[in-house]
């Protein structure tokens, strides 16, 4: 936290001093949330099994205090098709699913909005519900399998890879349209 001027009732106060704590607050509003990652170049799965798609490698001691974490915010196109579509979040070797789907998705957008808090030295919790859109004016959205406080291992002290994969049957079952990763740091 900046540490500011204090100003009491009729004391004259000078131009340096306001300006001083403005520079204060601005370094500690800039260091409160910065974005690591964006991606708006689509990328999809190929054919069967599991493959990467929008993926970050975070600097080691990025994260490095409890309360520290990650805001992800993503959005996948699925084909329309009778395949089922699989869409997991990963970080270093944790994974979450965020839709594992029996009924297909057909022709949907999922859009994720995830927290993931960094709470001890091996360990963050993810936080959120994914919400599967259909592309149709008027339809309406349906909330998925939350993921709140779900626990993944990982060890910030290392670099760690941080992004999404996805699984169909055929090539561009499941499409990442964008990833936007952002910072934010324990108060």
């Amino acid at each position: 936290m900046a540490t500011l001027t204090t100003f009491t009732a009729g004391t004259v106060i000078r131009a340096a001093d306001v300006n001083a704590n403005f520079v204060a607050v601005n370094t500690d509003i800039a260091g409160a949330m910065r974005t690591g990652y964006t991606n708006a170049v689509p990328v999809g799965n190929v054919l069967t099994g599991v493959d990467p798609l929008h993926q970050w490698t975070m600097p080691a001691n990025t994260i490095a205090t409890v309360g520290d974490g990650l805001i992800v915010h993503a959005q996948f196109v699925f084909a329309n098709n009778a395949n089922t579509k699989t869409v997991k979040f990963n970080i270093g070797t944790g994974t979450a699913i965020v839709l594992n789907s029996t009924t297909a998705p057909n022709n949907k957008d999922l859009l994720v909005d995830l927290v993931v808090v960094y709470t001890s030295a091996s360990g963050f919790k993810v936080y959120g519900t994914p919400v599967l859109c259909g592309h149709v004016n008027g339809s309406s959205p349906t909330l998925e399998s939350s993921v709140t406080g779900l626990g993944l291992s990982a060890n910030p002290a290392t670099a760690l890879t941080v992004g999404f994969t996805g699984e169909g049957t055929a090539s561009d079952d499941v499409d990442q349209s964008y990833t936007l990763i952002s910072i934010f740091k324990a108060s």
